[in-house]
């Protein structure tokens, strides 16, 4: 099953998407080709399946580091190319894996700056120097980078006007594996950057009412374009709540337990062809963490898609770290 992440920040704002797209009866593995850096991990697995038996064909490129019934978590051991294969219902599914030195992240996937102010963000990358870098909306920001300094290069943009653009970052010749992209958003309001986390001790508490605001409000959009409304659903509601208390000890689609966010659904019972997860930090009102959800074209498709019926959505607030944070989840 594909996997589609995508970060938006706004004015105090963190928001991500997460989605699962609707799969077909017969057994089907989510990902059919890999570009993995060494020591690096990627979990594989199998939808409609009870039981999958997964294989490699040169784990000295390759190996499977754990599985589940139909789960496996691929690790990159040596530069080269193999497959992995998974054998479910009587078919024989496979994922071509290619290893590669180079490998780039950054701090921070999503920034928000005010008009005429500046922000940096670092880009660490091992195996390879030679970076390069666009900027798709040079009427939105500008961008220069730094020197390095122990393997990480900074970066620093700039705001010209109000909108959206996303710097992509890459090592020379391995563009495709190892492809970072910021998004920039430019706006009038204070700037938030990512890694604000909320204490372990931190108390935190669940607001329906707002919860009942994003679902109204995610409906009127619906409607403007002839969409059906969807429902609330109590099992959405609870996957939500668990999420949204998750996320403010790690704001990730990565779960603390380091499972994919879609364990959370199989946890709670909340069954699926389709799932979609939204995460958002720092919006005091439903109206704020909507407004930044409608504003990213990511996550406006996923509010507005047409493979969901149902939604749970839920708000945790701490006293600490961003204070507000947000899930919605939708299912087929």
């Amino acid at each position: 099953m594909k996997k589609l992440l995508s970060i938006l920040f706004a004015v105090v704002i963190v928001c991500t998407i997460c989605i699962i797209p609707a799969s077909a009866a017969s057994p089907k593995l989510n990902k059919t080709k890999v570009n993995l850096p060494i020591d690096y991990s990627i979990t594989l697995k199998v939808s409609n399946a009870d039981k999958v038996e997964w294989s490699t064909k040169d784990k000295s490129i390759a190996k499977i580091k754990s599985t589940t019934d139909n789960t496996a978590k691929i690790v990159g051991v040596n530069t080269g190319s193999t497959y992995i294969y998974a054998k479910a219902g009587g078919k024989t599914l496979k994922c071509k894996i290619t290893v590669k030195k180079s490998f780039i992240t950054a701090k921070n996937d999503e920034i928000s700056i005010s008009n005429g102010k500046t922000k940096s963000f670092t880009v660490s990358v091992t195996g390879s120097k030679k970076l390069a870098y666009n900027n798709s909306n040079p009427k939105v920001c500008t961008v220069t980078s730094a020197k390095w300094v122990d393997g990480k290069l900074k970066f620093t943009v700039k705001g010209k006007s109000s909108g959206t653009a996303q710097i992509k970052v890459y090592a020379k010749g391995y563009s495709k594996s190892t492809l970072e992209t910021i998004t920039v958003t430019v706006g009038n309001g204070s700037s938030l950057t990512v890694g604000g986390t909320a204490s372990s001790e931190e108390k935190s508490s669940s607001t329906l009412t707002e919860a009942e605001k994003v679902v109204e409000l995610v409906n009127a959009e619906r409607a403007k374009k002839g969409l059906s409304a969807l429902t609330m659903d109590s099992t959405l509601n609870e996957v939500a709540q668990l999420r949204a208390k998750e996320i403010t000890s790690k704001f990730s689609h990565t779960r603390p337990d380091g499972t994919e966010c879609f364990t959370a659904f199989d946890e709670l019972g909340a069954k699926h062809g389709y799932a979609a997860e939204n995460i958002a930090a720092g919006q005091s009102s439903a109206e704020r963490v909507m407004n930044g959800w409608m504003n990213s074209q990511g996550h406006y498709d996923n509010i507005m898609s047409s493979n969901v019926t149902k939604i749970g959505v839920a708000l945790v607030t701490t006293s600490g770290g961003y204070k507000y944070y947000w899930v919605q989840v939708f299912t087929d």
